[in-house]
This record gives structure tokens, sequence and C-alpha cells, in this order.
């Protein structure tokens, strides 16, 4: 089974749309989506992206530009 995974800022409607969408499509898949902002993170309780998400993800969308640049400079370029 694959596993793919969203990456935006705040994962409230671009990553969880597609996870959402696509989850309903592609039934043998396995969605997941995230943020990279760690600020909106720690006031709302959610998870900030981390290497394990990205080692479980058989592929990752990026949505924005410095998001990846984000996600590289957290993982020190390793994805």
């Amino acid at each position: 089974m694959k596993n793919t995974l969203f990456v935006c800022s705040v994962n409230k409607k671009r990553c969880k749309t597609a996870k959402d969408y696509f989850a309903t499509i592609y039934t043998n898949y396995n969605f997941d989506s995230i943020r990279t902002n760690q600020k909106k993170c720690n006031k709302e309780g959610t998870h900030f992206i981390t290497e394990d998400h990205l080692n479980w993800a058989n592929i990752v969308y990026v949505m924005e530009q410095r998001r990846k640049k984000l996600v590289n400079e957290h993982t020190a370029h390793s994805y």
C-alpha cells in the first residue's frame, strides 16, 4: 500500500482537502496531511512535521515552494 503525504502551512484547507478527496477515490492508498507552521501547531495543539512523517510517505506533495524550503531546512536536506 502506498502512503501519500500532503504538506502545507496550516493543514486546514489545501492539504486536508487533498487528503480527504483522494482518500475517497484511491481507497487502496493511505493519505495524511501535516503542517509546517510551528507557531500554529503550538497554539492549536496540532502536530508539526517530523522526519517520521516523511519516512512514512512514499510520495510527498508540498503545496508551496517555501514549505519545501522549510522541509529541507528542518531535515538537513535529506528529502
